[in-house]
């Protein structure tokens, strides 16, 4: 009754032979509650799980306490909406151990799917971080419900509304996690996630730290089993050794040191409301980015870009004062992001006129693209709008964007955002331009991962390359053309295609797209990785590749027909060959015309190469 009955309280009782056990608190109806059973809510659930290690949200520090810390609580639901139940077994528990149905996986994913951004962007994020990590940035965010941080056994503290002693505890709020790699499984003993980044099941998630110092041998270094109700009635911590290795009959030499030792429980609840989850520079910047790239694996130059945003101008020194320093007042709420915080003032930004007044064809060029338009685009404020403006959307979509205030320089990405605000030593001074793939690959993060495992990106094809800098369009009209930049003795042969011959240029193949690729908001793949992918043959070339499979089945329907009814029905017999025959036609027309172009490419490809051979002798 204590899950199901709404009217039940429980006490602890302690019978004649001195066993402790639970029963009806005095006053309670026992059967009132049992008439009154129903389907768990979360203050049943809250009436043991809350206390869990000894107090309130002492031992993960993300209890959902209320509506304002949890918006799953604020959206009524109840903790068996996510934690469901088969046979009074309870699916859920952080680890492999405390799962009673280790086949059922609790999720995030299981309400809100795989890719529940509107950004595209976002998803990207969503197979190697878990939900948590950016929708739970701080623990324990209740004032009223601090969590245990340190727990010192040598150190006993008299709890006089128990009249018991218990370890010193030391408890926070407002707490960044720690994050590591993991599988969703496995742990360490004492408990640390088991994890890699080389693992594909692994995600980045947020961890709540825990120091414990605790009695070890002093020979062995092993830990000892102390006996909690000596430790808890005398507070002596040498009689609750004693008899926990006479209980436990444990070897012991006979002293004891103390050893901190450091735990990690996983952080499930607590879940914040989407204006307050982690913007990209909580992550993103040297100084201020919460993530330790390299301790996570990354080699040191990813890790380096994964930080590479700009961070804002140390504060101005204060005047010194002889006045004491009074220590300001917590706040429990997240700062701001330092998201793609710009180095200069917003005033230092002159605008893209500046430059098209001597640059008017690089003007023109930008004007018509699509940096000019990334703020004011449809699409971008549609889904913007859609989100409740968030501000880290605008580190990308604008010019000069200072998250700390919200505000921005220009609308769109402009000259300056890529090249620095205007500077008066220009000219004659250049104005400096980074080529590297990074630069672009700060916003343009899929086409960047996927230029990244491509052969462009490991002969040292960057992005300008192939991209004119201010329109972002291809530098030549045809795709093929701008492939024979580099690819030109390729070119040489294909030119000579029925590929070529149908229009049908490099990008028809190597850069194709399927629906589901494009979203509204941005795109799952954009084919920088320049992979043929098996169906971009099927989409020319269906009716030839299956036309055999057509014609036997058509054979088939006819010999069928004519066995019953042999008499007659000639007329849908004979339509039914008429389409053999065109398949026919068509697979022999094809094969005879593919043979033929075969061996006049042959014929050409061998001349030549016996002209380069005469030549080179």
């Amino acid at each position: 009754m204590i899950c199901h009955s709404p009217d039940y309280v429980r006490t602890v009782v302690k019978d004649e032979e001195g066993k402790v056990y639970f029963a009806p608190a005095e006053g309670v109806d026992v059967v009132a509650a049992a008439q009154n059973a129903q389907s768990p809510t979360r203050e049943m659930c809250t009436r043991c799980h809350l206390g869990a290690a000894g107090g309130p949200n002492y031992k993960h520090g993300d209890y959902p306490t209320s509506p304002e810390v949890d918006v799953h609580v604020a959206a009524g639901m109840q903790c068996v909406a996510c934690h469901t139940t088969q046979d009074h077994k309870i699916a859920g528990g952080g680890y492999m151990i405390a799962q009673e149905l280790p086949d059922v996986v609790v999720a995030c994913a299981n309400c809100h799917g795989a890719e529940p951004h509107q950004m595209g962007m976002l998803n990207t994020h969503t197979a190697r971080i878990a939900c948590q990590t950016c929708h739970i940035p701080l623990i324990a965010r209740d004032p009223n419900y601090p969590t245990q941080m340190t727990r010192d056994y040598t150190e006993a503290a008299y709890n006089e509304a128990k009249g018991l002693y218990g370890p010193t505890i030391g408890k926070e709020n407002d707490v960044i996690p720690t994050y590591f790699w993991w599988d969703s499984h496995r742990m360490e003993t004492p408990p640390k996630p088991l994890g890699s980044i080389d693992d594909p099941d692994a995600k980045i998630t947020p961890w709540k730290p825990l120091e414990a110092t605790v009695p070890f041998d002093a020979e062995t270094h092993t830990p000892i089993y102390i006996k909690q109700g000596t430790y808890k009635i005398t507070g002596d911590l040498d009689a609750a050794v004693n008899a926990g290795i006479e209980v436990s009959g444990q070897e012991y030499s006979g002293e004891w040191e103390a050893v901190t030792e450091l735990m990690y429980f996983d952080v499930q609840h607590q879940v914040a409301p989407a204006s307050q989850s982690l913007q990209c520079g909580h992550c993103h910047t040297e100084e201020d980015g919460r993530l330790d790239f390299a301790a996570l694996g990354y080699s040191e130059e990813r890790a380096a870009s994964l930080m590479s945003m700009a961070v804002a101008a140390p504060a101005p020194a204060t005047e010194v004062s002889d006045e004491p320093e009074v220590e300001p007042t917590p706040e429990p709420s997240l700062k701001p992001a330092p998201s793609g915080l710009p180095t200069h003032p917003i005033e230092a930004y002159q605008g893209p006129e500046a430059c098209g007044a001597c640059h008017d064809d690089r003007y023109t060029r930008w004007a018509n693209g699509p940096h000019a338009a990334a703020y004011s685009a449809p699409p971008f404020q549609e889904s913007w709008e859609a989100q409740n403006k968030p501000g880290y959307c605008l580190a990308c979509h604008s010019t000069g964007f200072n998250p700390n205030t919200g505000e921005y320089a220009l609308e769109g990405v402009t000259c300056e955002q890529c090249h620095g605000p205007y500077s008066d030593a220009h000219p004659p001074e250049r104005v400096p331009i980074d080529r590297s793939g990074e630069v672009c690959g700060t916003c343009h993060i899929v086409s960047h991962d996927e230029w990244q495992d491509s052969i462009h990106a490991q002969v040292g094809a960057d992005c300008l390359s192939c991209h004119e800098v201010c329109s972002l369009e291809s530098h030549a009209e045809e795709g093929k053309t701008v492939c024979a930049n580099c690819h030109h003795l390729v070119d040489d042969g294909f030119s000579h295609t029925t590929h070529s011959n149908a229009e049908l240029d490099c990008l028809t193949c190597h850069m194709q797209l399927g629906p589901e690729d494009i979203g509204a908001e941005g795109r799952t793949r954009t084919a920088h990785d320049f992979d043929v992918k098996p169906g971009v043959c099927i989409d020319c070339h269906a009716e030839a590749i299956h036309g055999g499979d057509k014609i036997i089945s058509l054979h088939a329907e006819i010999k069928d027909m004519e066995e019953l009814l042999p008499s007659g029905i000639t007329e849908e017999a004979e339509g039914l060959r008429s389409q053999v025959d065109d398949l026919e036609t068509v697979a022999t027309g094809k094969l005879w015309a593919g043979g033929v172009i075969g061996i006049l490419a042959g014929l050409t490809m061998g001349a030549a190469g016996a002209w380069l051979w005469r030549k080179r002798v």
